[in-house]
């Protein structure tokens, strides 16, 4: 394999999409992530930004538009309205592409009716807190952020789709040491803590009567996956995703209109390598 192309199959799936076509195949943590990134990667990852960019921008002008808002027309979020002009907009999002492992993993929980409160550690713009309020209008949810800005966005978005706001409480930092934080009721935390998720296992016990969902940051807690599936072991049932199965995908959005670029765009979300999203399922009651 030429040299180019071999550095950028180790770095980059946007770009090893676009030269081999999209593999809807998981392969190992690249070596590089657990090694100072050089001046060559550094490189490939501003063209993979690069490229990035203008594939979204051309997905983003295919979406049908109405006074700028984007309803999504499939996934679990089906019927969700965005903002298309917000800077925070994933292309995937738009599709009911985005994320489709968490996505895959909802859907399986029905109704949601397993549960009475849903806790989103790390909220960022709110699509989790906004569709699942949306989806399962009977439970009541807590949004956290460490940034402002997107705490608001989190409100703001539920109150666009109609959403009653009393049923949301909203927080910076989350203190997972703060037993007060956690519902006697059987509750579903979706967290997102870009690797920080390494320290959940300090915190077992107060998470032993719920169900979790955690964004795994490979490329920022190593071997992450492994540690979390070993310390919740005994407490939790586990499902792990690293790619959604492309059945599933194909169930909301027909991968053969778009390119190979296009296809990376939609479900990496520009990530340099693909997370694991796990699901952990109380034993207890």
């Amino acid at each position: 394999m030429l040299n180019w192309l071999k550095q950028i199959k180790n770095n980059s799936p946007v770009l090893y999409a676009m030269a081999m076509g999209f593999q809807h195949k998981r392969s190992a943590t690249p070596s590089w992530v657990k090694t100072p990134i050089q001046k060559d990667r550094r490189r490939v990852r501003w063209l993979e930004n690069t490229v990035s960019h203008f594939t979204q921008q051309r997905l983003l002008a295919m979406l049908p538009q109405k006074d700028g808002l984007i309803t999504i027309p499939a996934g679990v979020f089906k019927g969700l309205k965005y903002w298309a002009n917000n800077p925070h907009f994933f292309t995937g999002i738009g599709y009911g592409a985005y994320e489709p492992q968490m996505q895959q993993l909802i859907e399986g929980m029905g109704d949601g009716k397993r549960f009475t409160h849903f806790i989103n550690v790390g909220c960022a713009e709110g699509t989790y807190v906004a569709g699942l309020m949306k989806r399962w209008p009977h439970i009541k949810a807590q949004a956290y952020d460490i940034l402002p800005d997107r705490v608001e966005m989190t409100k703001a978005l539920v109150k666009l789709n109609g959403i009653d706001l009393s049923r949301l409480t909203t927080g910076g930092l989350f203190d997972f040491t703060n037993e007060a934080l956690y519902p006697k009721e059987r509750t579903l935390f979706l967290i997102d803590i870009e690797g920080c998720e390494a320290e959940l296992p300090q915190h077992l016990a107060k998470f032993k009567p719920h169900d979790l969902l955690i964004e795994a940051h490979e490329d920022m807690a190593e071997n992450i996956t492994e540690t979390l599936c070993k310390a919740f072991a005994k407490t939790h049932d586990q499902t792990v995703l690293g790619f959604a199965d492309l059945d599933y995908i194909k169930k909301n959005i027909d991968l053969s209109k778009f390119s190979a670029a296009e296809c990376a765009n939609l479900m990496f979300c520009n990530r340099a390598i693909p997370q694991n999203f796990i699901y952990f399922k109380s034993k207890a009651r």
